[in-house]
């Protein structure tokens, strides 16, 4: 089990538990001691929530999304002094691009985007409200139906499909991220009433749920994790003795399972490849490196290519592999394979023979270069 992990769940969980102490200890409105409560939560999210953010994406591969996801949150902090409805846009905003930009086991996108929606439909309207001095108590009512809605179907569309532990922090930061709106407000004295409203209240409240369901289910997550890496490596050993069928079968398990890894995917490609059922395994690999953007999956499309006969896509893979990894050894040598197939023996001696410099104990790049020699020959 992940102790990091598990202490981190820690931290999120006493943050909400002390703030829940602070919301139900009837605390004064318009007092010190409120502005003194509210900042106490404040500052425990904040240090729960970056923990989070940082475990959850600098702990594994991330999408080309994620810097500019922190430039746009660094921007809107910086507009929140000058206008806070707009800088607090843009924060919304960069804060569902960072969840998205987490590379590995994100789940499903539609699930996080209308949970998002509902708690941003309740974060935007009372200030919305109070720029237009409106105030209508049963319009209140129906947003806040129709937000915890929306956030419902996105938990049960989530669930239902399946998503990996990855996703589950995504979703404890973003519920930690709400749950802290409240505070926030009174804090920097955006729609600062000295007291939560209705509201301030179904934030926490729904915000709280959404935290239990995924702390819950992380904790069960993490119970299995040693299994599922253990079947991920059954998984692959297979296809290193070459027994593609078994091969396929475990990850096809693990991926009913609600498992949703790039390795897994790309394992049931590679597998589906040497069955030659070439349709199936390029949406797979298509999915692993959707998920996380790699060496060896892209090369394993490359594969792919050159197995059903497409030696020019096959080299358009393995070179674009190689521009942004010039040293990648099974591309330079899987290039020069294709060369050799199309009579190039020059160019395919070239990266073979760097190949051989980049991995001197490799076999395939000595095999490839051996038969070029003696056709040579």
């Amino acid at each position: 089990m992940d102790r990091n992990l598990l202490a981190l769940l820690i931290l999120d969980t006493l943050t909400v538990v002390i703030g829940w102490a602070i919301y139900l200890s009837n605390v004064p409105p318009d007092t010190a001691l409120f502005l003194f409560s509210s900042q106490t939560i404040l500052i425990l999210g904040f240090i729960s929530l970056g923990m989070t953010f940082f475990y959850s994406f600098f702990a594994g591969g991330r999408s080309i999304y994620f810097w500019p996801a922190v430039a746009v949150i660094v921007i809107g902090a910086v507009v929140v002094f000058f206008n806070w409805f707009a800088g607090g846009i843009l924060i919304l905003a960069a804060i569902l691009l960072l969840i998205f930009s987490r590379a590995e086991g994100v789940g499903n996108r539609l699930g996080i985007f209308l949970v998002f929606l509902g708690f941003s439909i309740l974060a935007l309207l009372p200030p919305i409200e109070a720029m237009l001095n409106l105030s209508f108590s049963s319009l209140d009512i129906v947003v806040i139906v129709i937000s915890a809605a929306l956030i419902l179907v996105g938990l049960m569309i989530s669930l239902r499909r399946g998503i990996a532990i990855e996703s589950y922090l995504g979703y404890i930061a973003l519920s930690l991220a709400f749950f802290l709106l409240p505070p926030y407000h009174e804090v920097l004295r955006i729609k600062s009433n000295g007291a939560y409203g209705i509201y301030d209240m179904a934030i926490i409240v729904i915000s709280t749920i959404l935290f239990s369901i995924f702390l819950f289910a992380s904790l069960y997550a993490l119970k299995k994790q040693d299994w599922v890496s253990k079947e991920i490596e059954r998984g692959y050993d297979e296809l290193r003795r070459g027994n593609w069928e078994r091969a396929y079968s475990v990850f096809k398990t693990l991926h009913k399972r609600g498992q949703i890894y790039s390795s897994v995917f790309n394992g049931m490609g590679v597998a589906l490849m040497h069955m030659k059922r070439f349709d199936e395994s390029e949406k797979y690999l298509r999915e692993a490196l959707r998920i996380r953007e790699s060496d060896e999956y892209r090369t394993n499309l490359g594969n792919l290519y050159y197995r059903k006969g497409d030696i020019n896509k096959a080299m358009e893979v393995y070179k674009s592999v190689l521009k942004r990894n010039p040293d990648c050894y099974l591309a330079l040598n899987n290039l020069g394979r294709c060369l050799m197939r199309k009579g190039k023996i020059d160019e395919a001696r070239r990266y073979l023979e760097r190949a051989m410099e980049v991995n001197p104990n490799g076999t395939q790049a000595k095999r490839n270069y051996s038969m070029l020699e003696n056709n040579e020959e």
